[in-house]
């Protein structure tokens, strides 16, 4: 089943062979491209909020990265320091105001965890950092279709 849809798009209906009952198509009458201003404003005003949203979400991440890894650095050096001390050596560990003493094997241990969840957080805001870019990338870029498909 066919029918020319509002501002001339061509949708079609057909039975999916997936879970989706019917999928759509849509396609456009070449000859006859008309987007009224309005509407094309409209458009354009979501994709910039859009890719504005995107830069400030990739600063963010970009900062969030930079703490984490900051703090992995932070981990590393004090567990090379905690591994050249002798294994009889007391070791107090910060809790608050007090200082609690700790075998330096679960010091070393702790230290070896939080770096790890550390590094699988900054692997993970290494792939939002891809997405956000890549959104940011695709909003400009139909800006710049949009703007040259009306020249």
């Amino acid at each position: 089943m066919k029918f020319w849809g509002l501002e001339n798009h061509l949708v079609s209906t057909t039975l999916s062979p997936t879970f989706r009952p019917w999928s759509f198509k849509v396609e456009t009458r070449p000859e006859k491209m008309s987007i009224p201003n309005e509407a094309l404003q409209k458009l354009v005003q979501e994709i910039e909020t859009q890719a504005i949203q995107a830069q400030q979400q990739i600063n963010t991440v970009k900062q969030q990265i930079g703490l984490k890894q900051r703090e992995i650095r932070m981990l590393q050096l004090t567990s090379s320091e905690v591994s050249t001390l002798p294994s009889d050596t007391p070791v107090y560990e910060g809790i608050g105001k007090m200082f609690v003493f700790s075998p330096i094997a679960d010091v070393d241990k702790r230290l070896n965890t939080e770096t790890s969840e550390l590094k699988l957080d900054v692997e993970n805001l290494g792939k939002k950092l891809l997405y956000l870019e890549t959104t940011h990338k695709n909003s400009r870029e139909h800006i710049d279709q949009i703007f040259k498909s009306r020249s």
